[in-house]
């Protein structure tokens, strides 16, 4: 049996008909974790409280894997939000997803996640394609990269539209801060953009103390391609 992971969904409510609700109404929030193929892992809706500012919770277990998530108010998609999920094994999650009367799909992203010593500050970035390894490096590009630190995890989902239209035009990297608040980048090889179409790309990538330390002694700024630190690539689900 799978292990289960916590997930804390905070959804902010900005569709026309949830300003109509008395602030007391409760909110049928319709939620969907699904894979690209056979049924879903959850179809459920929850009946929950909005606070001042018109969030609301909703709380459920899953266990590790890549989903879509869809959430809606009581079965109207026109009021709705879909994004992507990574759940990490024995990692509980807290994310954050909007509500809008137009719910517009994500571009589909390549996602990168991990378990990962905090005192580091884990943060992807992105270069561009002719950045050499173990050689300096400029300032990351500025494109999109949603980056989340949870308690001993990270979780980042890289949205560039430029580079998603420019195959093997982007380097992903994860960035480490040093105790001195110098950089090291650590390359992780995922296919960006993606090579399939309708679901992303996922690395399991682990910032352990062993990477920490294997950085710590290489020169600040400087690309470092060391393959044997990948963890794992995740397929759908």
């Amino acid at each position: 049996m799978l292990a289960l992971s916590h997930v804390v969904l905070h959804l902010t409510l900005a569709c026309k008909s949830t300003a109509k609700l008395s602030a007391e109404a409760a909110v049928p929030i319709h939620v969907v974790l699904a894979y690209p193929v056979r049924a879903p892992e959850m179809d459920q809706t929850f009946k929950v409280q909005r606070d001042s500012d018109n969030v609301a919770i909703v709380e459920f277990d899953a266990p590790q894997g890549v989903y879509r998530l869809f959430a809606d108010i009581g079965g109207k998609r026109r009021c709705g939000g879909v994004d992507y999920l990574v759940v990490l094994p024995d990692h509980d999650r807290s994310f954050a997803l909007t509500l809008t009367d137009r719910p517009v799909p994500p571009i589909t992203p390549a996602l990168v996640a991990g378990s990962a010593e905090m005192i580091a500050h884990p943060t992807v970035v992105l270069f561009p394609k002719n950045t050499a390894c173990n050689k300096s490096v400029g300032d990351p590009l500025s494109e999109p990269v949603d980056n989340e630190i949870s308690p001993g995890a990270y979780y980042a989902a890289v949205n560039s539209a430029i580079g998603i239209h420019e195959r093997g035009s982007r380097i992903i990297a994860v960035r480490l801060t040093d105790s001195s608040g110098g950089f090291h980048y650590i390359r992780v090889r995922i296919d960006f953009p993606n090579y399939t179409n309708g679901w992303p790309t996922f690395t399991h990538f682990n910032v352990s103390t062993d990477l920490i330390e294997y950085a710590a002694d290489k020169p600040e700024d400087t690309l470092l391609c060391p393959p044997m630190y990948r963890t794992s690539v995740g397929g759908p689900g």
